[in-house]
């Protein structure tokens, strides 16, 4: 899983939000990302954070979670 930075434009507007995404393989085998969901709602210190809990996690490392952060992703619907 990773976090995936995305930025939009809509006539002379640019949105930016970040997404959790998780990479699979369709069953011809080619690989292909599936977006779990959005994280539009969270603030950029909340994803940064969990971009740093995601390569901890990739790198057999333990990180510990602030609580305001926990209950901020509780309230994150997946797909």
């Amino acid at each position: 899983m990773f976090i995936r930075d995305v930025t939009t434009s809509r006539g002379k507007k640019t949105y930016r939000y970040s997404q959790l995404v998780e990479s699979f393989r369709k069953p011809d085998g080619t690989p292909a990302h599936r977006v779990l969901c959005s994280l539009k709602d969270l603030s950029q210190e909340a994803i940064d954070n969990l971009k740093m809990a995601l390569k901890a996690s990739r790198d057999g490392q333990t990180l510990v979670v602030e609580p305001g952060l926990v209950e901020s992703l509780k309230e994150i619907s997946v797909h």
